[in-house]
């Protein structure tokens, strides 16, 4: 049986959390496929939760959660490209296990993807603040501006699960 090592807090901030994925968005732009070409690269959030930090990742194939460990109770290693579920506000949620070598271990899950994508930079921060809000993990999202009525987004848990459900 193979054994997997702990995976140490790496991060000591926000900021340097930020620092390290921002350094890593063209990789991961790339890996998440084309997608949305108005969706540009951008770490919305960072914060740390239950001890954890969170990040959420805007690029053209998708919005991203990760799971970053910090010495929390949130966190839980398991063999690179195996899944667990993690429950987040009431529901479960399926996470993946990745290593980057900069990053450490981490894990990410899918907030929306495919053709559930946002159409404009706007609404994909919309999104992610109600993610957020939704999975309980309150946080401000960077650069956040406030959608035009009749833009097609709506707040609240209920416009994440619609955006998820891929209406508008």
């Amino acid at each position: 049986m193979t054994t997997f090592p702990d995976s140490p807090p790496r991060f000591s901030s926000e900021d340097v959390l930020r620092a390290a994925l921002e350094a890593r968005l063209p990789d991961f732009a790339e890996e998440s496929g084309a997608g949305n070409p108005a969706l540009h690269p951008m770490v919305a959030a960072c914060l740390r939760f239950r001890g954890d930090w969170f990040a959420t990742l805007i690029v053209p194939g998708s919005l991203r959660l990760y799971l970053l460990p910090g010495g929390g109770e949130l966190w839980g290693d398991i063999p690179l490209g195996q899944q667990r579920y993690l429950t987040l506000g009431g529901h479960d949620w399926r996470f993946i296990a990745a290593r980057d070598e900069h990053l450490g271990n981490f894990q990410w899950c899918d907030l929306l993807g495919g053709a559930g994508l946002p159409r404009t930079m706007d609404e994909a921060q919309v999104v992610v603040r109600d993610a957020l809000r939704t999975l309980g993990l309150d946080a401000p999202v960077a650069a956040a501006e406030t959608v035009a009525h009749g833009s097609g987004a709506t707040g609240g848990r209920r416009g994440f699960l619609r955006a998820l459900a891929g209406r508008r």
